[in-house]
């Protein structure tokens, strides 16, 4: 053996030892593959910004091919048509795609919510922080995408067609904000939740949700915010009876806060004095190599993204909608005509005017494409934007 072919040997026999086990390769490739798109979207500069503070709220799913796509988190704009069924809806084109990211304009300085884990979402439009306890409810949940595990078995229940979005789960990318507030002071807000209370959830917008969860319905008093006028009072909810308090932070920045009414007065104004508009910004919970033009995004969760078409107001829920939901295991797996994306099984069939594709991503994960049958989307275009649907790290299944 010459010296030529005893360097080859060990180039070789140094490669293999560093190659992973047999059980880790599909993790190792499906972590280099996520690895790649995040690196994409970081050198592709202004493709990848997902919420602006400047336009908070308020970004469009645009023509990559013409300029740089903005992303409008709330309602699409208005047209002559809609895709609720209303009339007739404009032809959907699918157009390079760009990250669903949700940014939260504030933070929290001290350490007052305790071991709450916060939870950031995108809420009819609205960028949401809700705080919850820190244990997760138990759940069938698969193994996180690029890891390697035995599939668990898929939950037993299933989604009717037009639901509503999922609760979110707990938020892997807001831990260093979860450690921030453990311990101290805090201790005062999370040791008077229990677990069935509701959230401590604020809520960010452009302007006042006037008729939403943070309008006071009894004992409405004024109050100061860090300067600011500010609006208190309660909400009958369905978890019981919550603080709201609301203001006006500056033009464009409405802020709203619920905290059940267990919480002192004082530790909600407390909470509300702490915020500094220091954003913080999660990761939604798929990428997507294409989009639906000129569509809005409404809800972002752990588990769904909702695309409204141009005419269809921001809202809560699917009905109208192009929605992507992440699942554990491929719900409705077997109906419905059975055939492939991008290699994947699939099964697509169509229910009271709505059309659902459940597409099996393996290792106990699947996704579910759901939009209504009227909107005017072929068979290919929606074949070729479902292959474009990834899961990212971040994603938990759909509970509902």
């Amino acid at each position: 053996m010459d010296e030529l072919e005893q360097e080859l040997r060990d180039l070789l026999s140094r490669r293999a030892q560093a190659a992973p086990a047999g059980h880790q390769v599909l993790s190792a490739v499906r972590r280099n593959v996520v690895r790649r798109r995040r690196r994409r979207r970081a050198l592709a500069g202004g493709v990848a910004t997902a919420v602006a503070l400047a336009t908070l709220g308020t970004a469009v799913l645009a023509d990559r091919l013409a300029a740089p796509p903005a992303l409008r988190m709330g309602a699409a704009p208005a047209t002559a048509g809609r895709g609720d069924g209303g009339s007739t809806a404009p032809a959907v084109v699918f157009v390079p795609g760009s990250p669903v990211d949700v940014t939260f304009p504030f933070t929290s300085k001290p350490p007052l919510l305790g071991d709450l884990r916060p939870v950031l979402s995108l809420v009819a439009g609205r960028p949401t922080l809700e705080y919850l306890s820190p244990d997760p409810p138990a759940s069938v949940t698969p193994s996180p995408p690029g890891s390697a595990s035995t599939p668990p078995a898929p939950p037993t229940s299933t989604r009717a067609p037009q639901d509503a979005p999922a609760q979110n789960a707990a938020g892997s990318g807001l831990a260093a904000l979860g450690a921030a507030g453990s311990g101290g002071a805090g201790a005062a807000i999370d040791k008077l939740l229990s677990p069935d209370s509701d959230p401590v959830t604020v809520v960010a917008a452009d302007s006042p949700w006037t008729d939403g969860p943070f309008t006071p319905t009894t004992a409405a008093t004024k109050t100061v915010v860090e300067g600011h006028l500010a609006v208190m009072g309660e909400r009958r909810t369905a978890g019981g009876t919550d603080h709201v308090l609301s203001w006006t932070q500056r033009p464009g920045l409405w802020v709203g806060i619920s905290m059940p009414t267990k919480v002192p007065d004082k530790l909600l104004t407390e909470y509300a004095d702490s915020l500094v508009e220091a954003p913080i910004t999660e990761p939604g919970p798929f990428d997507f190599d294409l989009v639906p033009a000129g569509f809005g995004v409404d809800n972002v969760s752990r588990a769904a993204v909702t695309f409204d078409p141009p005419g269809v107001e921001a809202s809560l829920g699917y009905p109208g909608k192009i929605v992507v939901m992440a699942d554990a295991g491929p719900q409705g797996a077997g109906s419905g005509q059975s055939l492939t994306v991008d290699g994947r099984p699939a099964w697509l069939h169509t229910d009271a005017g709505v059309t659902m594709l459940n597409v099996d991503e393996g290792a106990g994960w699947g996704i579910t494409i759901q939009l209504p049958a009227n909107l005017g989307v072929t068979e290919p275009d929606l074949l070729r934007f479902a292959a474009g649907v990834h899961l990212t790290a971040d994603a938990t299944p759909s509970r509902g």
